[in-house]
């Protein structure tokens, strides 16, 4: 699982839309329109959440994240 963006602090008139694909910890991975979106649940305190109708759009400013072009061997640890 690869997400190909972050969501950044959110701000009004901003909307988060997607569908939940992965919880891990405090970490929230939703399917977009722009791909697996990485959203760290922390930043939606104070925030109040509905639920989006069909079709929303995530307008969420959103972090690229880059990933390796390459598999990368991890060498021994000891």
């Amino acid at each position: 699982m690869a997400p190909v963006a972050a969501l950044r602090p959110l701000t009004p008139v901003r909307t988060v839309a997607g569908r939940v694909a992965c919880l891990i910890g405090g970490d929230l991975y939703l399917e977009t329109a722009q791909g697996l979106v990485l959203l760290d649940t922390r930043l939606l305190t104070g925030w109040a959440l509905d639920r989006a109708a069909a079709g929303t759009l995530l307008t969420a400013e959103l972090e690229p994240l880059h990933t390796p072009s390459e598999a990368q061997e991890q060498d021994a640890l000891f």
